[in-house]
This record gives structure tokens, C-alpha cells and sequence, in this order.
């Protein structure tokens, strides 16, 4: 009978050999423990007993492994070091056993060789699975192979205790080289929501909070879900406006508003070429400055990542843009996922001025103009006339008229409608017109353009940044942007509610065989060739620089495609001392004029009129400034509109100033 039981256990523990060659430490655990189990009380005495312990040990193993062999990787061992221990102390069992003469000597030697081989597996499976690409990782796998080595030797020796002993160390500096390798592809399993579970590539500086906080493991996971999170991206800049040579700083969030975990995400960043030379993240994820793609493993539910860039602004704007280009879950809100130098669309705090409040003339008859304007509103509002009803407009609409210059492409979530003013031709210079606003899906303007033709030898002669002072704004910042290898000025208009409007303005003329472009400060510096056969003038803003810009590229995109579009005297000009506020009130002229030129004196030089009916008079008052910002309140008598250039010597450019003591806007 004990013979046919030997037999029995020994067939058994050899199966079990079998099954572990094939990968299965878990399987072949569990038919030697069972083995042994079902041999207890038939070797006798104090063997029975130390068995009996040895199956006990062997059991408190075997949780160890279920996860081990289910993921095919011996570093996710659920307590690598408890295992070992277990298993040390039934080998001890089984070799007092082994030492003594009887029917279960035999199986306890078997039972030893083949626990041994389990714990080979185990360490060998993690010493080849460690991935070092770091000199601290590889030291580390060397001394597990060192270890490795010694506890061959100890089982030759006739020592299986101290054999699986050396195997945990063995085991153990295997898995701390893991750890100090640069990154390692693991399976994230949210908290809460295992059915989620992602396999992501993360840095090692991470890997203790996954396995600590989330019960994530090393490899790749069994199976994987989808989910679903909703991401919303912003970008920011310190300075959206940022002359050549300052210093500046951006910043790019993606915000995961859940319900599920995020992972293996991609954003692609749009930086302007030049500008930043550093980056800097939040959390565990990685920035190519050379490629501009954001790569984020994972962003929790209901938290935030940040992308921190600084350089030294250059030509182009220092704004950036980005778009997620890549997520393992579903969002089904993708309205917030470009960041287009705000926070998102959706939660702009402010949105852009209409198209429709804009189109007056900025000279001497501006004041007059308003008047008349507001007269025949309120006329048509005591009468009961009805405004033309907006309507969408649609790409399909370009044709060759004042149509062929609204962009065919634009601020993504937008949409184009048609919000021409029908109060402009007869009050302006304007023979015809056309004004398009783009509005969100919350109604919000996110941007707006005024399309105008005037006589072939003028351009319009409204100037946003006239008109926009006259009404309250503040110029809070110009400079030149290169657009397609053109100029064009740009000029950010801080208005009382707190939106901004950028701005940028430029005529469009008819010339043979293309368009020639130009962009100017002033209208007074606008040339209009003499081969001209229609001037068109464009005046493009919206909530943010980079935004602007995109809408003029797409603008010049689309006329070179057509007859083509070129500049022929690019160099362009801004005004180093501007009245950054201009307001006439009771008698006196306040002013906000910034002095960026060194100039201790300035000329205002125009004309005004003490009435609407009065003649213009010349207007000449000299005036002192320090550097910089300039507080200045002139008394300058009863005005009804006041014109005046600020004149600091220089004869490339120079402000020009609008006010009037009409509550207008």
C-alpha cells in the first residue's frame, strides 16, 4: 500500500514538473501541495507532521501566484517575499523529513526538487522580465544573478532551504531593478473600476504610487476596457503679445473630467518655431519639444495635468495650440478638447465683439457719423423695423465677390453667421459690405471679420483701434506678426466688460494677376496702387491672438490658391509712443500715452471742433513725458470731436487719436 501511494505522490509531483515547464507555477504549486496532502498519514510519527506543516507553507504560497501565472509574469508576485519565506520553511520540513529512513523519504526528496524548481522559475522568470536600461537597474539584476547562482550551489550542496532562501533575495533584487528602470509597461486598474482596466507604459518614479495606491502590476493586462472621459484642454500665455527678444512662459492643461481614468494619451502642441527651449510636467508624463507630442499615460478621474513651456518670444507669436490626438477611452464631449489659448472655448469668461457694432469711419466726421447712425436705429426701433434676419453662412457660398474672402476653415465648435450691419453703405466709405461672426455652441462670439469695399484709390477709412478707444477700450498691445512670410499688425483691444479683441487689419487690392496685400498702423499710410481696380479691406479679431492669426493664414491660404496673394513692400512699422487710453470729459482730455521711444516731448497735432456745427480749428499742444507709462488730464475747452496725431519725431509712424464728448458705442 505505501508503495502504490509513493508511487502515487511521485507521479503527481512529476506532473506538476511537466505543467511548470510549460509556464504554469500556479498550476504545478497547487498539484504538489495537493499531493502531499493527500499523502499526510501515511509516513508516520513526527513526519506526518512536519508534511502536514510543509502543506500548510505551501498553501500561504499559492495566493502569491494566482496573479503571477495569470499575467505571465513573475515581478507581479502579490507578496514575492512572503512566498519565499513559506516556502523556505516547508522545505525545511521537507528536508527533516527527507533525512529519516521510511516510505516518505523518497517523496519528500521529490517534493523538495520539484519546490526548487518552482522558485528557479520564479526568480529566472524575474531576473529576464527586469528590462534594465539603467545603470541602477542593472546592478541590481546582477546581484539577483549573483544570488541566482549561489542558490544552484546550495541545492547541489544538499541544502534546499538555503537554496530557496538565496532565490527570494534573488527574486527581490530583480524586482527593485524593475523599479529603477526608466519606464516599464504595466496594467493600470483603476480604483473602483477594475472592468477598466488599461495597459500604460509609466516612468519608475511612479511605479510605487500604481502598485501601492491602484493594485496595478507589471506586463501587459489579461484584458482591457474602454470607458468613457470627458477631456477638456486649455493653453494659456504669460504673454500673448510678447515682442521679439522678451521673455515668456505658456502653459498647456489637460483636465480629465471623468468618470473614468484616461490613459495612453497623445497631444500634439503647435509651437511657434523658436520660442521655447524648455518644458517642464506634472505627473507622469513626457514632452518632445522637437515633435511637440505630449505623451501622458494616464490621468486620473476629476484631475489635472499640466505642460509648463519658457523661452524668449521670436517673430512669430508666442502663443501655443493644442489637440488631443490620442486616448484609450471614449469622449463624448469634444467641444473642449482644443486648447486654443484659453482655457477652452467653452469656458472663455468673455467672448469677442460682433461684426455688427463695428463700420465707421475714424476721421472727422466720425462723430457726426455716430449720431446719424444712432438716430436712424432709434428711428427704426420707434417704427417698428425689423433688422434682416441673421443666417448661417456656408463655405459653399464663395464666389468671387466680398464671400471669397471669409476663410473656408475656423475656430473649430464655431459657426459662421452672417451679421452685416445694413446701416454702413451711405454712412461710410463702404460701397459694399459683409460681416461674419463666429459664435459657439453657447452663443458666444469666439471671433468676428468686416469684409468692405471701398474706390479703387481709398481704403476704409474706420480703424478698430480709433473707433475701439473712442468707446472705452484700451490698446493694450501691437506688434507685427508674420503671417505666410507677411507682415501684418496686430493690436489687442482691452475692452471695459474685460474681453479682448485682436485685431488685425489689412486691404486687399485688385491688381493684375493676384492680390497685393498691406498692413498698416494708420490709414495714412496705406498706398493704394495706381494699377488698382477695387480696394477690399479686411478687419479680422477674436478672442485670442493665435486664433486671429490662424484666420488671416486661412484667409491668404485661400486667395493664393486662387489668383494668388503677395506683399510688395513688407516692411512695416509700429508707433513706439501710443495713447493707450484717449477720453474727452468736461472740458478735458485724459490720456494713458505709453513712451517706448526715449522721447521727451511730443507734438498732438489735428484739428476739433467746439460744436457739431462749428468749423474745424487747428489743434497743436506740446507736452512733456517721461519713459514709460504717462498719466495726462489737458485742459482743452469745450470740444464736440477732437482728431490728433501724437508726433515724437520719428518718421516711419505714429499714433492717431479719436474723441468725442458723445456717450457713443
Amino acid at each position: 500500500m505505501y508503495r502504490l501511494l509513493l508511487i502515487t505522490i511521485t507521479l503527481f509531483i512529476a506532473t506538476g514538473s511537466a505543467l511548470a515547464q510549460d509556464g504554469s507555477n500556479y498550476t504545478s504549486r497547487v498539484a504538489l501541495t495537493e499531493g502531499l496532502e493527500r499523502f499526510q498519514g501515511t509516513c508516520g510519527g513526527d513526519s506526518d507532521a512536519k508534511l502536514g506543516q510543509a502543506v500548510t507553507r505551501l498553501r500561504a504560497s499559492l495566493d502569491a501566484t494566482i496573479w503571477a501565472d495569470a499575467d505571465k509574469d513573475a515581478l507581479n508576485l502579490s507578496n514575492g517575499v512572503g512566498l519565499f519565506a513559506n516556502d523556505e520553511a516547508a522545505a525545511d520540513d521537507l528536508q527533516r523529513v527527507a533525512s529519516r529512513k521510511g516510505n516518505c523519504v523518497s517523496s519528500a526528496v521529490e517534493a523538495l526538487t520539484q519546490l526548487f524548481e518552482l522558485d528557479l522559475d520564479l526568480a529566472d522568470g524575474a531576473i529576464a522580465e527586469s528590462g534594465c536600461d539603467t545603470a541602477e537597474c542593472s546592478r541590481a539584476v546582477s546581484a539577483a544573478v549573483a544570488k541566482r547562482e549561489s542558490a544552484v550551489a546550495s541545492r547541489s550542496a544538499g541544502d534546499t532551504r538555503k537554496a530557496i532562501s538565496e532565490l527570494g533575495e534573488a527574486w527581490s533584487y530583480a524586482m527593485d531593478g524593475a523599479m529603477r528602470r526608466s519606464k516599464a509597461t504595466i496594467c493600470h486598474i483603476p480604483p473602483g473600476n477594475p472592468a477598466n482596466r488599461r495597459t500604460i507604459t509609466v516612468s519608475s518614479r511612479s511605479l510605487a504610487a500604481h502598485f501601492g495606491n491602484h493594485g496595478d502590476h507589471f506586463g501587459t493586462c489579461s484584458f482591457e476596457g474602454s470607458g468613457k472621459a470627458d477631456l477638456g484642454l486649455g493653453s494659456s500665455s504669460d504673454d500673448p503679445m510678447a515682442p521679439r527678444g522678451r521673455a515668456v512662459k505658456s502653459k498647456v492643461r489637460i483636465t480629465n473630467d471623468g468618470p473614468d481614468d484616461a490613459t495612453n494619451m497623445e497631444i500634439t502642441v503647435d509651437l511657434p518655431r523658436g520660442t521655447y527651449a524648455s518644458a517642464t510636467t506634472t505627473g507622469d508624463s513626457e514632452f518632445d519639444l522637437a515633435t511637440g507630442v505630449w505623451k501622458i499615460p494616464y490621468v486620473e478621474s476629476l484631475t489635472t495635468m499640466e505642460l509648463d513651456l519658457e523661452g524668449v518670444a521670436t517673430d512669430e507669436l508666442p502663443t501655443v495650440t493644442a489637440r488631443i490626438t490620442k486616448s484609450d477611452q471614449v469622449d463624448e464631449n469634444t467641444g473642449n478638447d482644443a486648447g486654443t489659448g484659453m482655457d477652452s472655448y467653452s469656458s472663455a469668461p468673455v467672448a469677442s465683439t460682433s461684426g455688427s457694432d463695428g463700420g465707421l469711419e475714424s476721421n472727422g466726421d466720425l462723430a457726426a457719423k455716430i449720431a446719424a447712425r444712432q438716430f436712424a436705429r432709434a428711428e427704426d426701433t420707434r417704427l417698428g423695423r425689423v433688422a434682416p434676419p441673421l443666417r448661417r453662412w456656408n463655405v459653399a457660398s464663395k464666389s468671387s465677390g466680398l464671400d471669397a474672402f471669409v476663410p473656408s476653415a475656423f475656430p473649430a465648435g464655431a459657426t459662421p453667421w452672417v451679421t452685416t450691419p445694413n446701416d454702413l453703405i451711405g454712412v461710410t466709405n463702404a460701397t459694399s459690405a459683409l460681416a461674419v461672426d463666429w459664435i459657439a455652441p453657447g452663443g458666444s462670439i469666439l471671433g468676428a471679420m468686416m469684409v468692405l469695399e471701398t474706390a479703387a484709390n481709398a481704403v476704409y477709412e474706420h480703424s478698430k483701434v480709433i473707433c475701439d478707444r473712442l468707446v472705452g477700450a484700451r490698446v493694450a498691445a501691437l506688434r507685427v506678426v508674420q503671417i505666410e512670410g507677411m507682415p501684418f499688425v496686430l493690436a489687442a483691444m482691452a475692452h471695459e466688460d474685460g474681453s479682448v479683441d485682436y485685431a488685425i487689419s489689412f486691404a486687399a487690392y485688385d491688381v493684375p494677376g493676384n492680390w497685393l496685400l498691406e498692413s498698416r498702423y494708420r490709414n495714412a499710410e496705406y498706398t493704394p496702387p495706381s494699377a488698382n481696380g477695387r480696394t477690399v479691406n479686411l478687419q479680422v479679431w477674436s478672442v485670442s491672438p493665435s486664433t486671429t492669426v490662424d484666420l488671416v493664414r486661412q484667409i491668404v491660404t485661400d486667395l493664393r490658391s486662387g489668383r494668388g496673394a503677395r506683399m510688395e513692400n513688407p516692411e512695416v512699422h509700429l508707433p513706439m509712443v501710443i495713447a493707450r487710453t484717449a477720453e474727452y470729459r468736461d472740458g478735458r482730455l485724459d490720456l494713458e500715452i505709453d513712451n517706448m521711444s526715449g522721447a521727451t516731448t511730443v507734438v498732438l497735432a489735428g484739428s476739433h471742433r467746439t460744436t457739431e456745427t462749428a468749423p474745424a480749428l487747428a489743434f497743436r499742444e506740446a507736452i512733456s513725458l517721461s519713459e514709460g507709462v504717462n498719466r495726462l488730464s489737458l485742459d482743452i475747452g469745450p470740444t464736440y470731436d477732437l482728431g490728433f496725431t501724437v508726433d515724437y519725431g520719428s518718421s516711419l509712424s505714429m499714433d492717431e487719436v479719436y474723441v468725442s464728448d458723445g456717450a457713443w458705442g
